[in-house]
């Protein structure tokens, strides 16, 4: 009589479980809902991202931090030709020391503007300083060689603009 108490109870309290179960949400609901969250993160993140300026847009300093003669005057024809708007063209204002190929300087503003230069050189790097306008500056250093090729900057313009969301084991389907 004992055992069959006992026995009874369990399959009551299994059968409660099992009932409760039913009417509740799924256990795979919250990752579900997580899963979503972040999608919905990452496409508001790319919507915040702004749009890169085409060339044309992007009125470009070209400056020389090297002691090769005419290098700016060289590189800002070629870039000339390519669509930019070139401004200023001579000896680097700020005298710096360069071993990289290139330092791209414009405010943090024109972040959009300064990676799209950057494509233009391989091995460039940014940098942000207080500037108020939206010139961006191309400083050439001792590791500059050659401007990228077009089908480089191509790619590299379609890298950076490229923001691909990767689904995390947890997420896949």
């Amino acid at each position: 009589m004992i055992v069959t108490a006992a026995l009874a109870a369990v399959l009551l309290a299994a059968g409660g479980y099992g009932v409760v179960s039913l009417f509740s949400s799924p256990s795979q609901a919250p990752a579900a809902s997580a899963c979503a969250n972040k999608a919905n993160a990452a496409a508001a993140a790319r919507k915040v991202e702004p749009k890169l300026p085409a060339a044309g847009q992007v009125k470009l300093n070209v400056y020389n931090a090297t002691d090769r003669q005419g290098l700016a005057a060289a590189t800002a024809a070629t870039l000339k030709q390519r669509g930019f708007a070139i401004g200023k063209v001579t000896n680097d204002p700020l005298k710096a020391n360069l071993t990289v190929s290139a330092q791209i300087r414009g405010a943090t503003a024109s972040t959009p503007a300064m990676r799209v230069v950057a494509a233009e050189v391989a091995g460039s790097q940014l940098k942000p300083d207080t500037r108020t306008d939206g010139t961006v500056d191309l400083v050439l250093g001792s590791g500059f060689t050659a401007l990228a090729s077009p089908d480089q900057v191509s790619a590299a313009l379609k890298a950076a603009t490229a923001a691909p969301v990767k689904a995390s084991s947890s997420c896949a389907s």
